[in-house]
């Protein structure tokens, strides 16, 4: 009688299991890379590139996911006070003064330093202070006058 043959068919059967698996996951995964599309951007500073990336995502991949939109508005944010910035010293270099003289305050809180953190709300007076500061006379005036002081072109 001989024991030792069964082990050996086990061990066998387990190792071309095995290997079953890992072609199985092989053939998978190159037909993942067949369906990948791969995409070259080049271009200067701020022409553009990673606009496209982000639309193409929200076109074509499933967008943004929560985390992404969450990281994200900090920078927002910084961006549209600095952008505010920039037009509120535009406007006083071509003495254009806000129409509505309550916007002052606003005017003033956009000047402070002000850091958003990674998972923190917009703060309401920053809210305030953009809206009102949007729809000011002498703000659209200035935003007009954009090619002549270095605003962003995504404000104009």
């Amino acid at each position: 009688m001989c024991f030792g043959s069964g082990g050996k068919d086990a061990d066998q059967q387990a190792e071309a299991a095995k290997s079953k698996e890992i072609d199985g996951l092989i053939r998978q995964d190159a037909r993942k890379k067949d369906n990948e599309v791969k995409l070259l951007l080049l271009g200067a500073g701020e022409s553009g590139k990673s606009t496209v990336l982000k639309q193409m995502k929200l076109i074509y991949a499933s967008g943004f996911s929560r985390a992404e939109r969450e990281d994200c508005r900090s920078i927002i944010f910084s961006n549209l006070n600095s952008a505010f910035k920039v037009i509120l010293e535009a406007m006083d270099d071509m003495d254009i003064q806000l129409e509505n003289p309550q916007n002052q305050q606003f005017a003033e809180l956009i000047h402070l330093e002000h850091e958003l953190a990674v998972k923190e709300s917009f703060p309401m007076q920053y809210l305030r202070a953009f809206d009102s500061l949007w729809h000011d006379a002498g703000i659209k005036q200035a935003i007009v006058k954009g090619n002549e002081y270095a605003l962003h072109d995504n404000l104009t």
